[in-house]
């Protein structure tokens, strides 16, 4: 009768130190209000670049940087030399050599840290030679080569060379179907890139 006595107690000593410890694993976690100008928009993008610094897309307002206490915002100024290209951000990816890439509904931004400014970087050009109209950039990500891998709204999948920022389009039969309109991308540890239609189909 002990010996079930001393059982017991073990068993119910271990299940109350497992409650603590649950229960110690959700204090850790700790929650912070952005800046009131951040949130009168929807937030559609974040990523942390290799620097610490979050990078926050909005749907309106921006791009806003995060050290951990203070926000500084970025927006579209059309009487400012490299500001980014439009308020309204879709993507933001941060790349191996630690590139931060901006995917706008006007395109494709490269930011500068030592300038701290945006290039525009050129991706028309897969429509046809001297086309003008922007390229919407839903989503980024990096194949095995390096090469960013772009989806984008309307004109499916984009290549682009890092090194000479030479942009191709990847043309599939597959992808007509969906009008070419990427709405999510991704990639496995064997460098498998899955991407999700707007119409929300896997291929």
């Amino acid at each position: 009768m002990v010996e079930k006595k001393i059982k017991y107690l073990v068993v119910f000593l271990f299940a109350f130190m497992n409650s603590l410890l649950s229960q110690s694993k959700f204090e850790n976690y700790q929650f912070r209000i952005i800046k009131e100008a951040t949130s009168k928009r929807a937030i559609a993008t974040i990523v942390q670049d290799k620097y610490a610094f979050t990078w926050v897309g909005t749907n309106g307002a921006g791009l806003f940087r995060y050290d951990g206490v203070n926000y500084i915002g970025y927006e579209y100024n059309p009487k400012k030399t490299g500001s980014v290209n439009s308020n309204l951000i879709y993507a933001t990816f941060v790349d191996s050599k630690n590139n931060l890439w901006v995917g706008t509904d006007e395109g494709l931004c490269l930011y500068n840290r030592d300038l701290d400014n945006f290039t525009k970087i050129k991706i028309e050009d897969v429509v046809a030679e001297g086309y003008s109209e922007p390229i919407s950039v839903k989503c980024i990500i990096q194949d095995k080569q390096d090469n960013l891998i772009i989806g984008t709204l309307g004109y499916g999948l984009i290549k682009l060379d890092v090194k000479t920022l030479k942009a191709t389009r990847i043309d599939s039969e597959l992808l007509n179907r969906f009008n070419f309109q990427i709405n999510a991308i991704s990639k496995n540890k064997k460098g498998e890139i899955f991407l999700v239609p707007i119409m929300d189909c896997f291929l």
